[in-house]
């Protein structure tokens, strides 16, 4: 008997068998009838970031696409490279990197991020990495589709133990899990338990803790305009045009690369040494983009609002930028969005 603690190592030898049932096919049609709704580019080559054993790399694939699958478990990878040995219209490449910092120096007409892959971002900074890793591989008008817990359902539905049982071969694989929710933190923890067993006998065990942010559509919409997209769609997973409720766990995001440069504006910067002065993006449109993506409306309130004049480098605030004297505008909430 074995046991490892580490994320999507002795799991992934029970992971295709856990998931056999996992409609992969349909969801890439979903993932077609996305692209042909809200792209603005057609879609050759498709980005998977957190492909793991490649559910969807391969049926893309097999559809003429050209695919790249990206995920940070050896394990999984390996499993994906397994199936890449059977003949397809296109062959995809497979790298081993992490999301959250990946650079491949190359653009695609398509970014996704499967399966949850979102939710196991927990921690601002990480997401946001992730979807600045999305933007930084597309250009503008091409689309990022993504799926995650989704914080209404979650909270009322409440996480729960669950025991899955299925048949791999001659062995029986049983999976125990066991959630916790930090609702200050937004994550459910799930302990797994996974059992395998030839007969009565116990062959395997692997204990796991998997940690799954839930989000909710609001600071799902902040963090992609901090990246550089525009939240075009929001619905529950794989089911454009329906409305989510708090009986859809997960949801679907559609997101679209904006045009226009990132330059730099600050908040209470004044308040903080500069070696802690962090900032967030903000994005100036050229006019055709403006136009094309209706977000002249957005414009005109910044202008309003005062915040439509950002200099490069950036200047000190003053009052013509509504901050008072001490560069406070809200003390208690200045730090409160941070890139």
């Amino acid at each position: 008997m074995t046991s490892h603690t580490e994320v999507f190592r002795d799991y992934a030898r029970s992971y295709p068998a856990l998931y056999h049932d996992k409609n992969y096919e349909a969801e890439c049609d979903f993932l077609e009838h996305t692209w042909q709704r809200f792209s603005l580019r057609p879609v050759k080559r498709v980005l998977d970031l957190g492909c793991g054993a490649g559910g969807h790399v391969f049926p893309l694939a097999s559809r003429g696409y050209e695919v790249t699958g990206v995920d940070r478990s050896p394990a999984m990878l390996d499993l994906a490279k397994e199936r890449a040995r059977l003949p397809l219209a296109k062959a995809p490449r497979l790298e081993l990197a992490d999301i959250q910092t990946l650079r491949l120096g190359e653009a695609f007409d398509a970014v996704v991020c499967m399966f949850a892959v979102l939710s196991y971002q927990t921690s601002n900074e990480a997401l946001l990495s992730t979807l600045r890793t999305a933007r930084h591989h597309l250009a503008a008008g091409a689309s990022f589709v993504c799926d995650f817990w989704y914080g209404p359902a979650v909270l009322k539905q409440q996480p729960a133990d669950r025991i899955k049982e299925v048949r791999d071969g001659d062995d029986r694989v049983v999976r125990l899990a066991s959630p916790s929710i930090d609702t200050e933190a937004h994550v459910v923890t799930v302990d797994y338990r996974v059992l395998r067993l030839h007969g009565s006998t116990l062959v395997e065990e692997t204990r796991e803790s998997h940690r799954m942010r839930y989000f909710f559509k609001p600071e799902i919409e902040l963090l992609m305009q901090l990246a550089g997209f525009e939240l075009r769609h929001f619905c529950p997973f794989g089911q454009l045009g329906q409305p989510v409720s708090q009986e859809s766990w997960n949801v679907s995001a559609i997101g679209l690369a904006i045009w226009g440069r990132v330059i730099h504006a600050t908040r209470n910067r004044r308040q903080r040494p500069a070696e802690q002065r962090r900032y967030f993006p903000v994005h100036a449109f050229d006019t055709f983009g403006i136009a094309r993506l209706g977000l002249l409306s957005q414009i005109r309130r910044l202008v309003v609002e005062g915040r439509s004049k950002f200099l490069e480098p950036v200047r000190r605030p003053t009052l013509a930028d509504g901050i008072d004297g001490s560069g406070d505008r809200n003390p208690a909430a200045g730090d409160s969005v941070e890139a």
